[in-house]
């Protein structure tokens, strides 16, 4: 007698909706490094290089530079496959929600080494300013936000072959100019002058962006996209 609750091909559904939360969930923890950079620093806002620095991974905190990104970067790339643009954005949404819920919920960690890591470099303290967490909290998921649509919507442009997908993404940048002070040319300076200095890190993380970008295309499927 045949199993009636058996489908052809129920194994693979099943597989892919595994792969699909394995991929959401690896989204959820690359939002909350990127979160966990800006609040672990949060109260030091006193200190604006420093903060800088460490949100980076310039600050000796990590093992290359702009962590968050290249972390974000790699998990949205792969999370978005064939979602439709509405099941993107709801589910952006809520990876973005669990990972600030994570964070949040790590930054006394993050505060203890940043704060240990400032005394230490600069043999002194700086005043903690509590107001600035919550600024700090929805400036870094912000930023998040915007990067999580840029990766999207290069994503999108690859496997359609088009660059329509891309008239988005100058919309939420413009607000994050006036919600951040943009600073990239001081980020680049910095990591120009450590990497022409022959920074291992900075140069490990010059040398990862085309490399990642390498894989990222090669990898990308010919699959439906809306």
């Amino acid at each position: 007698m045949p199993d009636r609750g058996h489908k052809p091909g129920s194994a693979d559904v099943t597989t892919d909706r595994r792969l699909a939360l394995s991929l959401w969930f690896a989204v959820v923890a690359a939002d909350a490094l990127f979160l966990w950079m800006f609040l672990s620093v949060a109260r030091l806002e006193a200190a604006p290089q420093f903060v800088a620095d460490w949100r980076h991974g310039m600050a000796g905190n990590s093992p290359i530079y702009m962590p968050g990104f290249f972390a974000l970067a790699a998990a949205v790339w792969y999370w978005t496959r064939a979602q439709s643009t509405p099941h993107l954005l709801v589910q952006g949404l809520l990876a973005l929600a669990a990972g600030t819920v994570v964070a949040w919920l790590a930054a006394p960690i993050g505060e203890v080494a940043a704060t240990a890591a400032f005394e230490k470099t600069f043999r002194g303290s700086v005043a903690s300013t509590p107001s600035s967490v919550w600024h700090a909290g929805l400036v870094g998921a912000y930023t998040a936000a915007c990067w999580t649509v840029f990766v999207v919507a290069s994503k999108k442009a690859l496997v359609l072959r088009t660059f329509r997908p891309f008239a988005v993404v100058p919309l939420p940048y413009i607000a994050l100019v006036f919600a951040r002070p943009w600073s990239v040319n001081g980020l680049l300076s910095v990591w120009g002058a450590r990497a022409g200095d022959g920074d291992p890190i900075a140069l490990g993380s010059f040398v990862a962006i085309p490399v990642l970008t390498t894989i990222f295309v090669k990898t990308a499927k010919r699959t439906p996209v809306t």
